[in-house]
């Protein structure tokens, strides 16, 4: 007997260790998304990731793992109640993160600024989509003993402390998954909301703006309390942070979870009429009836509980953990940037480094640019003046063919006259000897006193160019000349009479 008291509570150790699991390591799969920002316990539940730090208890963390399950899986069979929005939480890496306080949640997010591996972390969470599928709760809140959890059982006199892992586990599920399945009916409204009520998308919306009547919230900077008998609402928050879709997720978790008996003994609703005046549930039905028809339509929507979930959900009969990997790409994303930092530095030392022998080389181009401009001016020069003293192709081509009728003729008729003759050839001789004396645009210009290597060899090209064009011109000219002799001769032959033996005879009278 002493043996079996002795034995006892290990029995019973074992049992609840086999029944409801220790948290184990974070898994691998989503290491990159939460290494380095001090989680080192894990838990999943149906897909969803919980998370805590080493200063959380053991038995705070499967606590929440219990509400968890117990919201997802509300007739406690094992079975998830609605695929649909555990499938919405799956992908977008829904994930409930536990620190020991406030304190050191400040300290986790944002990572301190040395923390490089949480700030990697932080990015990786960025880039999965996963920073708005985060909700935060503490232990110094968690609460599993609380009347809270045992509804409409409380007695007047209690004054434990509200357990908060009904409120922050139902915010994940409704803000990730619910308000994504069912926007029509449960969607948050527009994010960017910022004045006036034109946030409103879903029925869920107009119920819980009616709730407010003209109480105001802090976010638009009219709050009034609704229990001062300032305003005609039931609801109102005086956060000045909670936007339009942060007002729709705490509205819809107060009408939950009043009409399943949380919020209603004394000191809770004392608590908390400063923002909620509907706290039971026969005061949720008289004022509220529309909001209540909405959270009571089980068999439309399968993600309502239909009783609060009290922590007793024996996690053992939780299906094998379905961890979502998040891909570690902020390591990628790193190393890009830092060699394309790397690159840009290096290009400015190389830049700094051979600035002056850039400037050289920009003013050596800039010499051979001023030289070819030169010579094409030249050239351009030259071929104007070549087209002043030779005549068109067309006038080529006719005195050309003049040319061959006069030699015909010549041959067939005779001479031409000597003088002309005489004439032409002292014009091609005149001509010849101006053609011998170059323009003054293509004497080549004395060097300069102190030239270097290429613009040397620039030179010689421009002096051989200019002799070039030089035999050119003189060899058109005589070209032209011998053309306009040819011309003459023709002209000459024209005048000619023709042989008496060549006259048509005439009649004689």
């Amino acid at each position: 007997c002493f043996t079996q008291s002795l034995l006892l509570p290990l029995l019973l150790r074992s049992s609840f260790a086999s029944q409801d699991s220790m948290p184990a390591q974070i898994p691998d799969e989503i290491k990159p998304g939460f290494d380095g920002l001090g989680f080192t316990k894990y838990q999943n539940v149906f897909g969803v990731n919980i998370l805590a730090t080493e200063g959380v208890d053991d038995d705070s963390m499967l606590h929440a793992a219990k509400i968890m399950a117990s919201y997802l899986d509300n007739d406690n069979d094992g079975v998830v109640d609605d695929e649909a929005v555990r499938n919405k939480l799956y992908k977008k890496h829904a994930s409930l993160v536990i620190f020991k306080d406030q304190e050191e949640a400040d300290e986790t997010f944002p990572p301190p600024l040395m923390n490089l591996k949480g700030w990697m972390s932080m990015l990786n969470l960025v880039l999965a989509g996963t920073v708005d599928s985060i909700q935060d709760l503490y232990d110094s809140e968690i609460h599993p003993n609380s009347k809270s959890l045992d509804a409409f059982s409380h007695e007047v006199g209690d004054t434990d402390s509200f357990d908060a892992t009904l409120e922050e586990t139902l915010h994940l599920i409704t803000h990730v998954g619910v308000s994504e399945v069912y926007k029509d009916d449960f969607g948050e409204g527009m994010y960017a909301h910022a004045a006036g009520r034109g946030g409103a998308e879903s029925k869920m919306n107009f119920m819980i703006d009616k709730l407010n009547g003209d109480c105001g919230f802090g976010y638009y900077n009219n709050y009034k309390d609704p229990s001062s008998g300032e305003c005609t609402g039931f609801y109102a928050y005086d956060d000045p942070t909670c936007d339009y879709q942060c007002i729709q997720t705490e509205g819809l978790y107060w009408a939950l979870t009043s009409l399943l008996g949380a919020q209603n003994y004394t000191t809770r609703m004392d608590g908390i009429q400063n923002e909620w005046l509907l706290a039971q549930p026969r005061d949720m039905r008289r004022n509220a009836s529309d909001l209540v028809d909405l959270l009571e339509d089980n068999d439309k929507f399968a993600w309502l509980p239909r009783k609060l979930p009290d922590g007793n959900y024996p996690l053992n009969q939780l299906p094998a953990a379905q961890v979502n990997e998040i891909k570690d790409l902020a390591i990628y994303i790193v190393v890009a940037a830092a060699l394309g930092i790397a690159l840009c530095i290096g290009c400015c030392v190389w830049c700094c480094r051979h600035r002056a022998w850039l400037h050289r080389e920009h003013t050596e181009d800039e010499k051979e640019k001023i030289v070819q401009m030169k010579s094409r001016r030249t050239l351009n020069a030259s071929s104007s003046n070549i087209g002043m003293s030779l005549p068109s192709d067309r006038k080529l081509t006719r005195v050309s063919s003049a040319y061959t009728r006069s030699s015909q003729t010549s041959t067939a008729g005779g001479s031409s006259s000597p003088s002309k003759r005489v004439s032409s050839s002292k014009r091609h001789s005149r001509m010849s000897r101006q053609s011998n004396t170059p323009p003054e645009h293509l004497t080549p210009p004395p060097p300069p006193s102190k030239i270097d290597e290429k613009t040397a060899l620039r030179m010689m090209q421009l002096e051989d160019e200019n002799k070039l064009l030089r035999m050119q011109v003189q060899s058109h000219n005589e070209l032209f000349a011998q053309l306009e002799e040819d011309e003459d001769l023709e002209e000459m032959d024209e005048d000619v009479p023709a042989p008496l033996n060549s006259r048509p005879s005439e009649t004689i009278n």
